[in-house]
């Protein structure tokens, strides 16, 4: 679950939103954290999320590069 987003941050300019639950990572749906360490390290790449917000799932694009 998303506990704090930076204002300005690539999350932030996604939308990610406190509270939101990650739910996978790209059409790979998981629970582990390491799974999505592992896909938000690849350079120059946007990576979809899927969340779940108010008990809808929503997708969101994040651009790595933009985190590095």
């Amino acid at each position: 679950m998303v506990e704090d987003v930076i204002k300005d941050s690539p999350a932030d300019n996604a939308g990610l939103k406190i509270g939101d639950e990650l739910i996978g990572v790209g059409s790979n749906f998981t629970q582990n954290v390491q799974a999505y360490k592992q896909a938000l390290q690849a350079p120059n790449q946007r990576v979809k999320l899927v969340i779940r917000r108010d008990h809808e799932l929503q997708t969101i694009t994040i651009n790595i590069a933009s985190i590095l």
